[in-house]
This record gives C-alpha cells, structure tokens and sequence, in this order.
C-alpha cells in the first residue's frame, strides 16, 4: 500500500519528466538533422531551425507548467482527501479534509466531512437509542420482579 501511495504521489513528476524526455530527444533529433544539411542550405534553414528550437523550448516549459498546475492544484488535493477517507475507513470518524477551493475537489472534500458529521450524529444517536432501550429492558425486568413478589404477598 505504502509502494502505491508512493507511486502515486510521484506520478505528476514522472509525466512531466518523461514528456521533458521526449521532447528534448525530439529537439536533439531535429537538431542533428538540421547539422546534416550541406552548408549551403544552412543559412536558407537557419531561421526555421531557430524557430523550431523556440517551438520546442516553449513547449517543454508548457508541458511542465502544466504538470506542474495538475499536481498542486489536483493530485494534492485528490491525495489529501485519499488519506483522510482512509482514516475515515480505520474507524477515525473525527477526520476533516481541508477545504481549499471552491471547485469540484474542494466542494467533495466538504461533502466528504459533511458525510462523516452525518455518520458521527447516527452513531451517537445509535449509541443513545441503545442505551434507552438497555434501560427500559432494566426497568421491565425490575417491574417484573416486583410483580411477582407483590403476587406472593
């Protein structure tokens, strides 16, 4: 459990890495290409070959924005409320995500205490309603002794 918590946690920067990866075999690729060219066609593609290089440098700093945005702002997020739904299904039914945002993961994260509020008063009322019953089961036992003792006097 502990090897899948820790690959996903990891998973934002290895997509970021491996797509940093590729790209930068791609720019490699094109670039060697372009050193291919016999010297007087350089200077007709040395404005392309800087503009592609441009295309793919802006790229890469996308992809890693991106991803960069997609694990703070999602799969934090989503692994905070992970962690306390696991709690939660322990037994530790006092466990609160944070509330950070207002879109989608942070109106389940206040779904999600709002269920275990829910949970907690049912388990109170439970425990209530059991004891009310263990005390009127007492109380008819006793009543039933004295019944019985008042028919023998």
């Amino acid at each position: 459990m502990q090897i899948i918590r820790l690959i996903r946690e990891n998973v934002g920067w290895k997509i970021a890495a491996v797509t940093s990866i590729a790209l930068l075999f791609v720019a490699v690729l094109m670039i060697g290409s372009f050193s291919v060219i016999p010297v007087q066609l350089f200077s007709k593609f040395n404005l392309i070959q800087i503009l592609v290089i441009l295309v793919l440098i802006l790229t890469l700093l996308a992809v890693l924005v991106i991803n960069i945005a997609t694990s703070t702002f999602i799969q934090k997020p989503i692994d905070r409320l992970t962690h306390a739904i696991s709690l939660a299904q322990a037994g530790n039914l006092k466990v609160k995500t944070p509330v950070r945002s207002v879109d989608e993961i942070g109106e389940l994260a206040g779904q999600f205490n709002q269920m275990l509020d829910k949970i907690g008063e049912l388990d109170a009322r439970k425990i209530r309603t059991e004891r009310e019953l263990i005390h009127a089961q007492e109380e008819l036992k006793y009543k039933k002794v004295l019944e019985e003792k008042s028919f023998i006097i």
